[in-house]
């Protein structure tokens, strides 16, 4: 499941971060369980579209 949510969303950043994006914050909150219980710390933030 998380291979494939990356694979379409997700990126890393040219200082190494892992960054995945998406709209809905159960998905992001599921997603952070999910890294967690394979030892990785993930942190949620929130942000705006330009223009919004």
């Amino acid at each position: 499941m998380l291979r494939a949510y990356f694979d379409g969303d997700g990126t890393v950043s040219s200082n190494g971060e892992v960054i995945a994006t998406t709209a809905s914050r159960a998905l992001a909150s599921d997603l952070a369980y999910a890294l967690k219980r394979f030892g990785i710390h993930a942190r949620l933030r929130t942000t705006q579209e330009k223009g919004h």
